[in-house]
């Protein structure tokens, strides 16, 4: 009898223990299955992965990277002596020669020998720009070759007008360098202090040789009222 009793109680615990190893099998199984299905997922679906949950609360959107030699430059280094570029004039257009300000009047320009408007009436031209013999007859004045510059003053209108201080000079070069009048050649002949309705007058200034083959401006100022006139495009030789 006891013997039976205690084949049965061992029975039981066999059987317990077998059940007990089979659950915990089915416990590791089943994690294992969920860990797999949990490494499986895009990392995106935790939304504390994306940018927007990073410290502050910001989300930082990464700036690509340029790449220099997909898209290459056509343009090349400005030239020298371009009009781009600091230190380049702006009141000189390429191929003109600088003048400085004669008046508190803006300017009229022509190219050589345009007829400009300075005033009501008034039509005013450098004729001619030419090399000559100069001869200054003051003390230090020049002799010797130089340039001669003739303007003409046409009145078209019905009343005389007055020119207060009629004013020529010369400018040569990229630089503007002025060239220097020769006041006391006896063959300038100046333009007078009025012009009548309907009258043609004309002025003839001597100055120093003007460099040959240089690019020459000359401002003619008939009065502080009235606009003075740059004729651009001049050349010697």
């Amino acid at each position: 009898m006891d013997e039976q009793v205690d084949s049965t109680g061992r029975r039981r615990v066999v059987i317990a223990s077998v059940v007990g190893v089979v659950v915990v099998l089915v416990v590791v199984v089943v994690v294992a299955l969920l860990r797999a299905g949990g490494s499986d997922a895009p990392a995106a679906a935790d939304p504390s992965r994306t940018p927007a949950a990073s410290a502050g609360g910001s989300s930082v959107t990464p700036t690509p990277t340029a790449d220099a030699s997909a898209a290459p430059s056509d343009a090349g280094p400005a030239p020298d002596g371009g009009a781009e570029g600091e230190g380049a004039d702006p009141a000189a257009a390429p191929g003109e020669v600088p003048v400085p300000p004669v008046s508190d009047v803006a300017p009229v320009v022509v190219e050589t020998t345009g007829q400009a408007r300075p005033a009501g009436g008034l039509s005013v031209a450098v004729t001619s720009v030419a090399a000559t013999d100069v001869a200054g007859t003051g003390p230090g004045e020049y002799a010797g070759p130089g340039t001669v510059v003739v303007v003409r003053v046409v009145n078209e209108g019905v009343d005389a007008v007055a020119l207060a201080t009629p004013a020529v000079s010369v400018y040569a070069g990229a630089q503007g360098l002025p060239v220097n009048p020769v006041l006391t050649d006896p063959a300038n002949v100046l333009l007078p202090a009025e012009v009548g309705a309907g009258a043609t007058v004309e002025g003839s200034y001597r100055f120093a040789q003007a460099p040959s083959g240089e690019p020459l401006a000359v401002t003619v100022l008939l009065s502080p009222g009235t606009a003075p006139i740059v004729a651009q495009g001049f050349r010697l030789g």
